[in-house]
């Protein structure tokens, strides 16, 4: 056996060269797909808390007695329906609130009425019974201002029957 050996010589500073310049580009493209990812990332985030934002705004509005709040509905996905959700709800309890606001000035005035009501036959009463108490009467006109209190007794005593039977209705 003869031992022949081939020994070829090549210069690769030209592929080494070329590997640096590869690597450096596709650490730029790394760098650059980052980045986009961190903007994409950072808008979505912002897209989607800006709604809900928003929505918490309003809810602290409404919370403090600012009922005719409502949001625009710009979308008609989850966010949308939700904003849909609110408004409908914001609606429901501005009109509860009417509604109680309008049951609470009707009671104010029935309470009023009724307290005129009263008043009227309780003046009677206490003036007649003045009358008798300071005054010198002959039998008859005490029989009449006697008259004049048991009348007023029985107007009160009905106007309290009244009031009672409004309650039960209640």
């Amino acid at each position: 056996g003869i031992n022949l050996n081939f020994v070829t010589k090549t210069d690769i500073t030209n592929v080494i060269a070329q590997q640096e310049i590869l690597q450096r580009y596709y650490r730029r493209c790394f760098c650059a797909a980052i980045v986009t990812a961190i903007l994409l990332t950072l808008g979505l985030s912002i897209l989607l808390t800006n709604p809900l934002k928003r929505m918490a705004k309003a809810s602290d509005q409404i919370a403090n007695g600012c009922y005719h709040e409502r949001l625009q509905v710009k979308s008609r996905d989850e966010l949308g329906e939700l904003a849909n959700s609110f408004n409908c709800m914001t609606a429901a309890v501005e009109k509860a609130i009417s509604d109680l606001s309008e049951e609470a000035e009707k009671k104010e005035d029935f309470v009023a009425n009724f307290a005129h009501e009263l008043k009227t036959p309780l003046t009677s009463i206490i003036g007649y019974a003045d009358r008798i108490y300071q005054k010198d009467m002959t039998k008859d006109q005490a029989k009449q201002a006697a008259w004049y209190i048991w009348n007023e007794g029985m107007r009160l005593e009905a106007l309290s029957l009244k009031l009672m039977d409004l309650t039960n209705l209640n």
